[in-house]
């Protein structure tokens, strides 16, 4: 049996990743054995690999492959400011500071 490769274990992440989203979408009541601390850690695990492996985490192309919502990413946006301690306006200085969308 041959080992996956990182990259290919990456990609088979993502797909598993992908149906399982899909597949409890619709789950009411949610499975209880999801805990928020698991469901943090995980979105600490991906929010890493985003910034490491993307070349421009602000292209169009990449942001509309997100295919999220205005409330999901304002979500998880304002988790992510306030698990940093960061204030809306700290991070309107980072954006407005040229650090984001710049080519």
């Amino acid at each position: 049996m041959r080992s996956l490769s990182s990259s290919d274990a990456l990609l088979a992440l993502i797909e598993n990743a992908k149906a399982l989203s899909h597949e409890l979408a619709g789950a009411d009541p949610p499975p209880a054995e999801l805990a928020d601390a698991d469901l943090a850690g995980l979105l600490g695990v991906v929010v890493q690999l985003y910034v490491r492996f993307t070349g421009d985490p602000y292209d169009a192309r990449r942001l509309a492959a997100m295919n999220i919502t205005p409330t999901d990413a304002c979500t998880v946006a304002a988790a992510l400011l306030r698990s940093q301690s960061l204030t809306p306006f700290e991070f309107s200085i980072w954006f407005g500071g040229g650090r984001v969308g710049v080519r």
